[in-house]
């Protein structure tokens, strides 16, 4: 009598063709590590869409320009998440917070610096 397998993916018990097959059937299998990569990616896609949102919005504001300051109101009514950032820069006695290749501060409670830099170089 042949030992029974129970499918990781289906859950049912099938007939192993060979001694190290794990699944059922091809489409199992590969429905199986989809299903899993799929899980592992998500958390890096909600983030990613919430980092190309604020990254819109400050690409919008700065326009063709290298740098510019704008109200927090504006960002803040288009839905920027401040919280949302990709890196922490120092220079000098400031601190800039990143979005790939923009940057942002706050001057005072109502101003916002935007700049634009190459990722190679401090601002």
């Amino acid at each position: 009598m042949e030992k029974l397998k129970k499918c990781p993916f289906s859950g049912k018990y099938f007939k192993p063709k060979r001694s190290n097959q794990k699944f059922a059937s091809k489409r199992n299998r590969v429905a199986f590590y989809n299903r899993r990569y799929r899980n592992r990616r998500l958390p890096l896609s909600r983030m990613n869409q919430k980092l190309f949102h604020n990254y819109s919005i400050l690409e919008i504001a700065l326009g063709d320009k290298e740098e510019t300051n704008v109200e927090m109101k504006l960002i803040k009514d288009r839905g920027f998440d401040f919280t949302i950032f990709t890196q922490i820069m120092k220079h000098e006695n400031d601190t800039y917070f990143g979005l790939y290749d923009l940057a942002f501060k706050q001057l005072d409670n109502n101003i916002i610096q935007i700049k634009r830099y190459e990722t190679n170089t401090i601002i």
